[in-house]
């Protein structure tokens, strides 16, 4: 637990020499960027740069070294230490005579290295974001395919068209315009949900007999373009794009060969826009509502799109802990993180269902748990304490139509958190009552389900599922030093084997395991001493790392809200 709330591992650091460099985290290793330092250097970045571009892309040495004076650029090596180049890129903070970069922005001049691309958009990042940048801007060729993936990959979504960027757009010169927000999040990148749009006929294409100005007048939340990726023109594309841009859409996905069902064509790719004044996608639920316990098989939760911008100002601090590392979380991890935990679910056979919450300024919704929980065959919606934690009830609101669904939100007294509600048998649940969940929230939820019986747990803490979850029939994981002495022995007078959860891993959510059937769990691979208790106990832990995300103050369980459990 030593180093559970590390600093920032995405970072510019000095060498023992006195060089600074960029540590980039990327596929579980550290990695060096080195900014070019003499001209010696940015020869070799021009040398390298030559082999992918020609002609109006090339740059120069001038080139260079005015980029190198007004933002960095970029040069990845060999970490075997053959000092080979693998990649290279440039980044300005402000404007040089060839590109205008405008106040709050960074410009992605160029990004060139196969294999290499996220490394190098990761080290750009780091730099824009220690100037204290609002968002990265870039601009790319309609049919560099390639690049869009790569760049959509990284965070950036397509808000531009100009025509005559690089000269007269019949002769190649125009460019799209994409940007990355540092602050807010924007549309995700789903391609496996973009993919059964197409599927299920939700995206509206652009086609010559119905082209993107009479799609506008219909106002379709999604629209679809084919772009090829070949070198060229073709001036109905470009105009569609064009149309569509300046009409109020964000490109938001590109499809390709075995996405979007044009494998006849290897060149051919989907271009996603989305409306721009609409919230993404609503995910719908596959199985039917049902969990009546913690520890039955789960089959599906909902998760939160993948966050771009972590950051903790502290009015939206939820606990001591996450108060504790205000300015101390590196965006860049926490996405990683992210993007594993949730596949580590997928790959474990859970199906993942979106909530469209998106947090702005400062805000998440990665912490599903808490704005709705399942009872039964029906989905509770119940009031949220912390009023700028609203919008996340919205997003399950709309998951939850077409479902039976209790709404417990209308009493601006009665608060009533999922983290605190767990289940300890049939048709009974404990529930804790600490600085979310109040006692009329559990007066309502009493109402609404006459045929279940509960258990009121005190605490002190953020909710009762950091100090105490279920891993199986009558076997418990808990913070026996914080939880009432009079709710641990009804649980040893009901027959409950209790784990001592190790108290010194507490702040980092040792207690917050979620149960995946089959007498397994999943858990936050720092806490090595509770883990440890918990597999002593005759119980699987899978492990995630995720040391950024749990200075937000939840954890694995926190992060999920389950929707389908089998009925153990």
């Amino acid at each position: 637990m030593n180093d559970i709330f590390q600093k920032t591992v995405n970072k510019s650091k000095v060498d023992e020499q006195g060089r600074q460099y960029v540590q980039v985290k990327h596929g579980g290793k550290l990695l060096r960027v080195d900014p070019a330092l003499n001209t010696a250097e940015l020869k070799l970045v021009k040398q390298f740069d030559n082999r992918f571009f020609t002609g109006l892309q090339k740059i120069t040495l001038e080139d260079l070294q005015i980029i190198q004076s007004c933002g960095a650029v970029l040069m990845l090596r060999n970490p075997a230490g053959s000092g080979q180049l693998l990649g290279v890129s440039q980044v300005l903070l402000s404007s040089i005579p060839k590109q205008e970069v405008r106040p709050g922005e960074a410009f992605s001049y160029g990004a060139v290295g196969p294999g290499y691309g996220q490394v190098l958009y990761k080290a750009q990042e780091v730099i824009a974001r220690e100037a204290r940048k609002e968002r990265i801007r870039a601009t790319v060729r309609l049919e560099d395919t390639i690049s869009i993936r790569s760049l959509m990959k990284a965070g950036y979504r397509i808000h531009g068209y100009d025509p005559t960027r690089y000269g007269l757009r019949e002769q190649g010169g125009a460019r799209l315009v994409m940007e990355k927000d540092l602050i807010n999040e924007q549309f995700p990148f789903e391609p496996h949900q973009q993919q059964q749009w197409v599927q299920e006929g939700i995206i509206r294409m652009v086609t010559p007999e119905f082209t993107a100005q009479k799609l506008i007048g219909e106002m379709p939340l999604k629209t679809g373009l084919w772009v090829r990726n070949e070198e060229g023109y073709d001036a109905f594309v470009h105009r569609q794009v064009e149309t569509l841009l300046s009409g109020g859409y964000v490109g938001v996905g590109l499809l390709q060969k075995g996405e979007c069902f044009a494998e006849d064509d290897p060149a051919l790719k989907l271009l996603v826009f989305q409306r721009a004044d609409t919230p993404p996608a609503v995910d719908r639920l596959s199985f039917p509502v049902q969990v009546t316990s913690e520890y039955g098989k789960l089959r599906e939760v909902i998760v939160s799109y993948t966050p771009e911008n972590a950051q903790i100002r502290a009015e939206y601090a939820i606990n001591d802990v996450a108060r504790k590392n205000v300015e101390n979380i590196d965006p860049i991890a926490f996405k990683d993180e992210y993007n594993l935990f949730v596949g580590t679910l997928v790959d474990l056979g859970v199906k993942v269902v979106h909530t469209n919450a998106i947090g702005k300024g400062g805000k998440s919704a990665i912490f599903t748990r808490d704005p709705a929980f399942v009872f039964g065959d029906a989905i509770v919606l119940g009031r949220l304490k912390q009023e700028q934690r609203h919008y996340e009830t919205e997003g399950m609101r709309q998951i939850s139509l077409g479902h039976l669904m209790k709404d417990l939100t209308d009493d601006d007294q009665a608060f009533l958190e999922g983290g605190d509600i767990v289940f300890i048998g049939e048709k009974r649940a404990a529930v804790g009552l600490g600085q979310r969940t109040s006692p009329a929230g559990l007066r309502k939820l009493q109402l609404a389900f006459p045929d279940y019986s509960f258990v009121a747990v005190p605490h002190d803490d953020l909710h009762l599922d950091v100090l105490f979850t279920m891993l199986g029939p009558q076997k418990c994981l808990a913070d026996i030093t914080r939880l009432p002495q009079t709710f641990l022995q009804f649980l040893r007078n009901e027959g409950f084997t209790i784990v001592e959860a190790d108290p010194r891993e507490q702040p980092g959510l040792g207690c917050n395991v979620v149960a995946l059937g089959a007498n397994r769990v999943l858990a936050v691979k720092e806490n090595a001493a509770t883990n440890q208790r918990i597999r002593e106990h005759g119980v699987e832990v899978v492990e995630v790392s995720m040391p950024n995300i749990v200075k937000w103050g939840g954890g694995p369980r926190c992060m999920t809200c389950p929707t389908h459990r089998e009925n153990p």
